[in-house]
């Protein structure tokens, strides 16, 4: 995997990760909370339309994640980073957003052995 221009240390990261992982999750926790339906929720019915969809779209975790990660890092998060079809939960797509971020910023500046 290539690594872009512009990197993130190592222990930098180690020490913004856990907390941006719990703000994304805050944030598409209160997304899901602001945008339920309630009359679903009186409709016996309506769990066969929705309970196909995943509880998290990947258009709203890369809205989300890109904007916190931005705003925290300075750093891009590219839509192509996202898991097509979204996820089961914040959780998930917190966690898979940070380990794509580590993946494509973080950079080990430890020697190589050679």
């Amino acid at each position: 995997m290539t690594k872009l221009a512009k990197s993130i240390d190592p222990k930098k990261f180690a020490s913004v990760a856990k907390q941006l992982a719990h703000d994304i999750r805050a944030a598409i926790d209160k997304e899901i909370e602001d945008c339920q339906f309630p009359e679903l929720k009186s409709d016996p019915m309506s769990g066969a339309l929705w309970s196909s969809l995943p509880l998290v779209d990947s258009k709203t975790a890369h809205k989300i994640s890109a904007s916190l990660i931005e705003q925290q890092l300075g750093v891009k998060f590219h839509p192509t980073w996202i898991r097509r079809g979204g996820y089961n939960s914040s959780t998930e797509a917190a966690a898979h957003v940070i380990e794509e971020l580590k993946k494509h910023y973080v950079v080990d500046s430890s020697p190589v052995a050679a």
